[in-house]
Formats: C-alpha cells, sequence, structure tokens
C-alpha cells in the first residue's frame, strides 16, 4: 500500500524532534483543566517515566500510529460524554491500544474492564459479543467511570486514581484540601498511577495531537439490526474476513449477533481513500430517534458504587525476574516442565540485566511487544497443549516440536511458548541460564551471526536475561537493547478471548479498490452533557440521622465524609459540625 511521502516524512520528522530534545517534565502543567505544580521529587518522577516512555524511537512510533487509528473514536466518545480530552492518554497507559490484552484478574479491552464493571457501565459482555474489545464502546465505558469518579472529588487526578483503585479503594491516596479545586500541588507521595497518567500525555500530546492521516483508517457502520455477521461484509469491496475480524476483535461468535442491539462495526481502509473521522453512527442513530424496530436501549444498570477497578499488579522498570525453570530430570509437583534450551555449555552466559552499565537498555512488558502473539506468547500454565494450539492456530505436533516439548509435558507457567519453527524465528528472548552457544544451536546458526545482528562486541559478547536477540535481521543502530519482562501473574496470554484469528498481528489494511462511502456525516457535532459540579456545604447532625444518609442526601461517600472530618468511627452526636463535599 502506498502512502504519501509527505505523511511519512512528517512524521519521521516528528518523532525525530522529539527523540533529539527529550521532552523536558515542566514545573506547571494543565492536565484535565487543572493547573498541576510538581515538586522537585514529584517532578523527577514524571520526568523518570516521561523519560521510559520515549527511550525506544520505534515503539514510540508505533504506538503512535496506533493512535492515529483509534484515538479519534476515543475523543468522539469521551466529547459525548463530557469527559475531558485529557483521558485518552489513559488508554495507552491501561492497554497500549491493544483491544485484546488481558490481565491475570481477567480485565479485558482497551480499557481493561472486568467483566462485571463493564456490564454495570453499559457494555454488553456475552458469548456474541464483548464490547470491552470495542473503541468506541469501550471509551464510552470508560468515560462514564470516570465521570462517576470525579464526582466523589470533582478533582480529576483523584478520579484517575480511582480508575485504579475503584470509587473507594482511592479514598485513602487523597488529601480533602484538593477536592473540588481546579489548583493542586502534587509531591512524590501521590500514588504513582496518576503520576505515570499525566507522564503520558506529556510524552505522547504532540504526536498524537499532529492529526496524521491513519496507515490504517476505520470506517464505522451501523448494523441496522443485522444480526449475520457475514452480511455485515457485503457491500463492503475488497474487504476480507481476517482483515474484518482483526479490527472487530469485539465480535465472539463469527456467525450471529445479538438481534434486539444497535452495534458499529468497523471497515478498514486504505490511507490513501481516508477523508476524515466518521462519528460513531449508531450514537448519531439513536440521537435522531433512527433505530429500528425491536430495538433494545442500552443503559447503564447495577450498582456502580460497590464494583471497582480490579488491577493487576505493575513492576516497576529494570525489574526484570528470572523466568521460573524446572528441568525434564527435574519435574515440579505440578507434571510440568521447562521448555529445553539446550546445552548450558560455553562462554557467554546471560547475565542480569540489573548489572547492565549505564542506559543502553528499555525494559518493555512482553504483551506489549511488537511480535508478541507471533514470536512468542506467555504460558499461564493452566491450559492443555492441545487446547492452547487450537487456539493459536498451529497443529499441536508443531508445536511440541518446536519447543522440544512431548504431549506429556508442559512448559512453565510464565515461560515463553515460541509460535514457529526455530530455524525461521525472527527473535529469541532469552532465558536464564542460556548463553550465546545454546541459543545458536536451538536456531541452527553461528554464534559469530547471533554476535554481528545484535551489535555485541567481537571479543567480549554479554547478553542479558530477557534480551530480545535478533536472529535474521540486524538490530537497528539507534535502538537500545530491548529487555522483555513477563511474570505469571501479568497476563494470561492462552486465554484471551478469540475469534478466528488466534494470533496477534500487525496492522494490515484491506485491500480497497475503491472509495467506501460513509453512513454519517463527519460534520455531526456531538452534544457534550454538562460536567457535574460539586459545592463545600456545612451539615449540621440531626438526632437519628446516620453517614449514610447523609452521605445519600449529598451524593457522596461515607468514606469521603469520614477523611474530610478525620472521623475515626461511624459513630455521630447530635449537633456534630460535618464538612461534606456534595453534587449539586
Amino acid at each position: 500500500m502506498m502512502f504519501p511521502k509527505q505523511l511519512l516524512l512528517s512524521t519521521v520528522l516528528l518523532i525525530s524532534s522529539l527523540f533529539a530534545h527529550a521532552a523536558e517534565v515542566p514545573r506547571i502543567v494543565t492536565y484535565c483543566g487543572m493547573q498541576i505544580e510538581f515538586t522537585d521529587a514529584s517532578r523527577a518522577k514524571v520526568q523518570g517515566y516521561v523519560d521510559d516512555i520515549l527511550k525506544s524511537p520505534r515503539y514510540f512510533n508505533e504506538m503512535v500510529k496506533r493512535a492515529h487509528t483509534y484515538m479519534p473514536f476515543i475523543e468522539e466518545a469521551l466529547s459525548a460524554a463530557g469527559a475531558p480530552d485529557d483521558l485518552k492518554y489513559l488508554s495507552i497507559q491501561e492497554s497500549a491500544l491493544r483491544p485484546d490484552v488481558v490481565s491475570s484478574s481477567q480485565a479485558v479491552g482497551f480499557w481493561q474492564f472486568k467483566e462485571e464493571t463493564a456490564r454495570d457501565f453499559g457494555l454488553i459482555v456475552d458469548d456474541k459479543v464483548d464490547e470491552r474489545m470495542h473503541i468506541y464502546r469501550s471509551s464510552e465505558g470508560a468515560a462514564k467511570y470516570l465521570l462517576r469518579a470525579n464526582q466523589d472529588f470533582d478533582n480529576w487526578v483523584y478520579a484517575v486514581m480511582a480508575y485504579f483503585h475503584g470509587f473507594t479503594g482511592a479514598i485513602q491516596y487523597t488529601d480533602p484540601k484538593y477536592y473540588s479545586t481546579k489548583r493542586m500541588v502534587i509531591n512524590d507521595d501521590l500514588h504513582w498511577y496518576p503520576l505515570k497518567a499525566i507522564a503520558h500525555k506529556l510524552a505522547y500530546e504532540e504526536a498524537v495531537n499532529l492529526r496524521q492521516r491513519p496507515l490504517v483508517a476505520l470506517i464505522p457502520y451501523s448494523t441496522n439490526g443485522e444480526s449475520i455477521v457475514k452480511h455485515l461484509l457485503e457491500g463492503h469491496q475488497g474487504v476480507d474476513e481476517e482483515s474484518f475480524f482483526l479490527y472487530n476483535k469485539w465480535i465472539k461468535d463469527q456467525r450471529r449477533l445479538p438481534k434486539d442491539v444497535l452495534f458499529t462495526y468497523y471497515i478498514p481502509q486504505a490511507a490513501e481513500f481516508y477523508t476524515g473521522h466518521q462519528e460513531d453512527p449508531v450514537r448519531v442513530q439513536i440521537a435522531n430517534g433512527g433505530t429500528p424496530a425491536g430495538y433494545r436501549p442500552r443503559e447503564i444498570t447495577g450498582h456502580m458504587d460497590a464494583f471497582g477497578m480490579d488491577k493487576p499488579p505493575v513492576y516497576e522498570p529494570q525489574q526484570v525476574p528470572d523466568r521460573p525453570m524446572t528441568t525434564p530430570s527435574n519435574p515440579s509437583s505440578t507434571g510440568q516442565v521447562a521448555i529445553p534450551i539446550g546445552t548450558m555449555a560455553g562462554a557467554f552466559r546471560a547475565l542480569d540485566p540489573a548489572n547492565m552499565p549505564g542506559e543502553n537498555y528499555v525494559v518493555f512488558e512482553t504483551i506489549y511487544d511488537l511480535d508478541y502473539g507471533k514470536e512468542y506468547v506467555i504460558y499461564n500454565g493452566v491450559i492443555g497443549l492441545p487446547e492452547l494450539a487450537e487456539r493459536l492456530g498451529v497443529r499441536l505436533s508443531q508445536l511440541l516440536i518446536w519447543n522440544n516439548l512431548t504431549p506429556s509435558q508442559r512448559p512453565v507457567a510464565g515461560s515463553l511458548v515460541y509460535l514457529s519453527n526455530p530455524k525461521n524465528t525472527e527473535y529469541h528472548v532469552v532465558a536464564s541460564g542460556e548463553s550465546i552457544e545454546s541459543i545458536a544451536k536451538i536456531h541452527q546458526m553461528s554464534t559469530g551471526k547471533i554476535i554481528r545482528n545484535n551489535r555485541l562486541e567481537k571479543d567480549k559478547p554479554v547478553i542479558y536475561i530477557g534480551q530480545k536477540l535478533f536472529l535474521k535481521a540486524k538490530r537497528p543502530k539507534d535502538e537500545k537493547i530491548i529487555i522483555l519482562q513477563h511474570q505469571e501473574e501479568k497476563t494470561v496470554a492462552a486465554n484471551r478471548p478469540q475469534p478466528q484469528t488466534p494470533r496477534e498481528v500487525p496492522p494490515r489494511p484491506a485491500p480497497v479498490t475503491q472509495p467506501v462511502t460513509p453512513t454519517t456525516s463527519p460534520t455531526t457535532q456531538p452534544t457534550a452533557p454538562n460536567q457535574p459540579s460539586s459545592s463545600w456545604v456545612i451539615h449540621e447532625v440531626k438526632p437519628g440521622e446516620t453517614l449514610w444518609q447523609i452521605s445519600q442526601k449529598y451524593g457522596t461517600r461515607v468514606e469521603i465524609i469520614k477523611k474530610v472530618n478525620n472521623l475515626e468511627s461511624d459513630t455521630l452526636k447530635v449537633g456534630q459540625v460535618l464538612k461534606v463535599l456534595a453534587r449539586n
């Protein structure tokens, strides 16, 4: 597919500019309409997060390309809900804009919703669809969650923290003096999650807002009540099923959708035919009252206050643990064995990356690696190899041969399972105990080629645990050494919800021979509701009143009233004066 030279050149110039002049975190920034002032210590923390994001031009550029495809839909959803635009960078922080990322706690999708929470915020999750993987619907749900969190504190920094810790769990990390304020001084005691959220805005804002034409453009269409999936492709010339499902992973049942619900599906389009963002047709359709007969309206149900966002643990950069390994001669109690890695003899054993001198490397979570799902996946230790092979779309016999396993063996939970013939593998992730010699034997190549391809010192080559080695091509000269961290509790790779496309592959636009006519007008503007506001009130406790009754009267939480007034128990006295942040 051809791309305009000016488009590619401007992107290259922008990325080059960003990395030539590393983004310096200012002392005062604006975030979600709030003026944020950093202390020296907190500014240093945010600077560290920004530096980590900008370490690798390759990964940064890949993220920006994904953002050009997905971000317009996120922005539309936030705007329609009345949520600040700066929240869009949370989607990068949560999922790296991958629709089918799954955490160990089974949080799924662009915004990492757990199933119960997703349903509470109006998303459909059943055997036919999972809207957590739908770019607009999941963003709409995230906007509602964040708006609800902001009602508690009237402070978007704390609302972002609630997205991580849940509505009630975030309270312990807040300072009541910053409730209902537009100015805030942040010190290094603030929880890391909102600090990293601000860092993502600072790192990506310029590149994302440049508004480049996406390399893969998505055109939204309403199902208009159609429930047969194959009928959705009719009339979209040149779009194959593989490309369709790559960008519509929210469709779990590839045969049929629920009959009584309107959905938006996406048609991938070549960049040269892109004429600008087209709004979500279902939202426009509902707003104009043009819904088919039998349509079931979407509503938020359940008791939202009872649920929070259960997040997986986050591991700080440079803490790359050794892969848990057992040997075939010493099986674990569960009968699992490690993937044999050849002889351990020879020099150049892999070292701990903590011993790497200087700042010559960058750490990435394995599931966000560009080649994850193509070259390797993390084994969760639960699923059987026959089912794993089926989900990965490979023959069981091949999977066993490629990983040197027998049918009675399983890889150790948290280890990598390779998805291609060792002769053809593009990359190898170094495990604890491996050496250049043992890796060369696995892939039937010379140690010299590994040394040359990875620009290692000829006389004293060193490799590190977790290092991503280049086997076929040469590591780009200006790219730092990539260290991948993957832990058993970080993800359940084999349990990803998959349609027919079992592997995550690089975005590949569908062939398009002629422009696709959009179904909605790009000039339609969303009507954003007014954001809820809060104000402080003084409440005098009356006979028989409880904290619960007071919280319901003012639309706040018992825990927040206790936090603001330094109450250690729920006991109140008649005439006691309480300061309460009330919703207007």
